[in-house]
């Protein structure tokens, strides 16, 4: 529980793209729908989400506390 609020907080600091894309993932949207509903391409959201990732690996340490990717 705690490692969830801390991937909360963290997602919550990074920049609105990133962010918005992030949340959209784990509600369960596809990157297909994630692209459909933020009007983006589909390039950008692995873009998105990938930077999303790397950045909350950095902030939270331990590559096992993420979600893992969908590729």
């Amino acid at each position: 529980a705690e490692n969830i609020a801390r991937l909360r907080q963290e997602i919550g600091t990074l920049p609105s793209g990133q962010r918005h894309c992030t949340e959209l993932w784990l509600s369960g949207y596809t990157y297909q729908e994630i692209a459909k509903t933020l009007r983006i391409s589909l390039d950008a959201v692995r873009s998105r989400l990938r930077d999303a990732r790397r950045l909350l690996i950095e902030r939270l340490g331990a590559k096992g506390e993420l979600p893992e990717d969908e590729s």
